[in-house]
């Protein structure tokens, strides 16, 4: 986590647990004028009382502690990464720990003015266990709306996936899967298969229109010939065919260049990924291609 974060979120935090301290020790005092004014200062009545507020301060505290974080995040204008968040729920849980450590001192020396023997159970855990589970709630929302909040942006960086008209099973099965790993574990996880289906479709365009290729004939060579060779890649208007035969060969030279990139930084075999802003711009290459040539190819 970044340590500006963290010390903002200490920062407000120390502040909020003033503020709990305070009102943490008027509720006590409340209970224990209470119970004098009753003349009951050292009725187990009173223990209960100062059980359940001790549980109820637990949980005050603890949600502070994880408010903390989410305010520091806010106002950085930055959202954590999944590191980040366990090592926030592990200090919330080390300030409720500690928040339970010193109720059960308080709360021992108060049982000693009772006369309850030094052995019996306190029970402020099970006092709290329910506040604890609230809070460990609220902090499974922040992660889940973090997680919506990226497939949103994830799908308004991306271009839509293509549903093309000339098809076959090898590539239907590499796009469902290639859309299923993007919203699971995003555009370098789902390059690969993104690749393999543009193969694909490349191979039965060839197939569908009798254009010769070789057998495993690379994803080069097949844009190629397709380019070179379909008939419904030569267009009439002049201007058009200018500016598409241009921009076709620029799609040629990001063909070459998404190869190595396959081999080395996806999936296909073990290597590290390319960060998720080079893979979207590979997975939208290709999908753009993908959406031009089935479109001009199969007449839609």
């Amino acid at each position: 986590m970044d340590k500006r974060i963290l010390a903002h979120a200490d920062a407000l935090f120390n502040r909020k647990n003033t503020e709990l301290m305070r009102t943490d020790a008027e509720e006590r005092r409340a209970i224990h004028v209470e119970a004098a004014a009753k003349g009951l200062p050292t009725s187990g009545i009173t223990m209960g009382k100062l059980l359940k507020a001790s549980a109820d301060a637990l949980t005050r505290k603890m949600r502070a502690r994880l408010y903390s974080f989410q305010e520091a995040f806010s106002e950085s204008k930055t959202e954590p990464f999944p590191e980040d968040l366990s090592a926030v729920w592990t200090d919330c849980e080390g300030v409720y720990k500690q928040a339970v450590n010193n109720a059960n001192q308080y709360l021992r020396l108060q049982a000693d003015q009772i006369g309850l023997p030094p052995t019996s159970p306190l029970g402020v855990e099970e006092f709290a266990a329910h506040g604890h589970d609230s809070v460990l709630a609220d902090f499974n929302v922040w992660r889940s709306r973090l997680g919506l909040a990226k497939v949103g942006r994830e799908r308004a960086d991306s271009i839509s996936a293509p549903n093309p008209v000339i098809t076959s099973v090898t590539v239907e099965a590499a796009l469902q899967d290639a859309e299923t790993l993007m919203h699971s574990s995003g555009p370098a996880n789902a390059l690969d298969r993104v690749h393999t289906a543009f193969q694909g479709y490349l191979e039965r365009i060839c197939e569908e229109a009798s254009i010769p290729i070789k057998e495993d004939a690379p994803i080069t060579s097949l844009f190629s010939q397709i380019r070179e060779k379909h008939p419904k890649l030569k267009l009439s208007d002049p201007q058009a065919s200018q500016m598409t035969l241009q921009v076709l060969r620029g799609f040629a030279q990001v063909i070459d260049a998404l190869n190595p990139i396959r081999n080395d930084k996806t999936l296909a075999h073990p290597n590290p990924l390319l960060d998720d802003a080079e893979a979207m711009l590979a997975v939208n290459a290709i999908r753009t291609m993908l959406h031009y040539l089935d479109k001009r190819l199969s007449g839609r």
